[in-house]
């Protein structure tokens, strides 16, 4: 089977195909005048608000009383459909537009030869791309997405408290936002969870800004250390498998170099698209750099609106540390943007006595909630020997690590 063949064979047979790939799709795209035809009865059913299926799309065949058309349908559905059926489309759609883009040049070559000058206008109208925007109702989508829905991936953080705020774990497809005092753990929080992440075999990423990957491998052997001494003064210690032998960190890339924001979406675009990477973390907002903006607030603004398209776009999750003042504490140094374009905002705090901030205990504060709606402030335990959160605290005049939780 050809291309257009193997597509139409998807859009017969898989329920949510012909939704997903019509935008892509009119009769300019199909080459062959059988598979056109067919493709225009598969469009007629669904305006007569009728299922897709073999067995209706044979009826609307018959009426035609072409042979070849019923004879195609039988063939291109003797096989197993692809579920790479976007693909395709996309294939056919761009085959089509380099044919209009040919065309376009050609009639432009022609009236420089002529003399005729082409206006702006002019040069819109000959182009024909056969993308067309699609209009949805609210009973399409549902019918569309509604199974999607109900099988949405969650991917737990491994903190208990942020797992249970969020029912599981964080989605895809959105801005995360960090943010919290100096020295109060934000990067540790965003590296665990990432780390949870890549553990739980899911591809990640880090932009290391604020260190050196050096420092990074370092603070990970200062944690192996740690651990290793923990265990040994233990009655029967056990063997710690050091960071870099834990298959698990295979999933997890990290970067430390090209600030610029257009090389950030680079990288964030060929991870996802060359190594099927969905989550990122980028510490932090202060060393993003832009140079095309006309002030510090659109300047700002920019990172925050970019990344969150990008996170829509691919369907991904971007988790952003930033920085706040003292009078405001939600939203990101330099824009009034930045929280409005976030679709979840974490806030970490020190615990302090007389001024002094304990070691071992910290606060999270959920400030912007769009997933679960649920919003709270959780005092939990921090392990500063692994710079990792723990469970709730329950009762504040007692603090029990486990080592295997944290």
């Amino acid at each position: 089977m050809n291309n257009e063949e193997i597509l139409l064979n998807s859009i017969i047979q898989i329920k949510k195909a012909y939704y997903e790939t019509r935008e892509f799709l009119n009769d300019k795209v199909w080459e062959d005048l059988i598979n056109k035809k067919i493709y225009e009865l598969i469009c007629k059913i669904v305006e007569d608000g009728k299922q897709i299926d073999l067995v209706t799309l044979i009826l609307y065949a018959q009426e035609l009383k072409v042979e070849q058309v019923i004879d195609r349908i039988y063939s291109i559905t003797s096989l197993e459909p692809t579920l790479n059926y976007l693909d395709f489309a996309k294939s056919l759609n761009k085959k089509e537009c380099l044919k209009a883009q040919n065309d376009l040049a050609l009639k432009l070559l022609d009236a420089s030869k002529n003399g005729n000058l082409l206006s702006y206008e002019d040069v819109m109208n000959l182009i024909k791309v056969p993308k067309t925007m699609i209009y949805k109702t609210a009973a399409e989508l549902y019918y569309e997405m509604s199974e999607e829905i109900k099988t949405m991936t969650l991917y737990p953080t491994g903190i208990s408290v942020i797992d249970r705020c969020f029912k599981g774990g964080f989605q895809t497809g959105g801005l995360i936002l960090i943010n919290g005092e100096p020295e109060a753990g934000k990067s540790m929080f965003g590296l665990q969870v990432i780390e949870n992440i890549a553990r739980a075999k899911h591809r990640a990423a880090y932009f290391c800004f604020e260190f050196l990957k050096r420092d990074y491998i370092q603070l990970k052997m200062n944690v192996d250390n740690n651990l290793q001494m923990q265990e040994n003064a233990q009655e029967k210690p056990k063997i710690i498998t050091p960071f870099y032998k834990s298959e698990n960190f295979n999933n997890l890339f990290v970067i430390d170099e090209d600030y610029g924001l257009d090389d950030i979406t680079m990288h964030i675009r060929k991870l996802y698209e060359e190594h099927n990477v969905k989550f990122f973390l980028i510490d932090s907002q202060m060393r993003i750099e832009t140079h095309t903006a006309r002030s510090l607030e659109e300047e700002e603004s920019r990172k925050f609106s970019t990344l969150a398209k990008l996170a829509h776009s691919l369907d991904i999750c971007i988790i952003l540390i930033v920085q706040t003042s003292k009078t405001d504490t939600q939203t990101p140094a330099g824009t009034k943007k930045g929280a409005h374009e976030a679709k979840i905002i974490i806030r970490i705090e020190t615990e302090k006595v007389n001024k002094t901030i304990k070691p071992t205990e910290r606060y999270i504060i959920v400030q912007k909630n769009k997933q679960s709606g649920a919003h709270d402030k959780y005092h939990v335990e921090f392990n500063p020997n692994t710079c990792r959160f723990g469970e709730r605290i329950m009762d504040k005049n007692k603090v029990v690590y486990k080592v295997e939780d944290l």
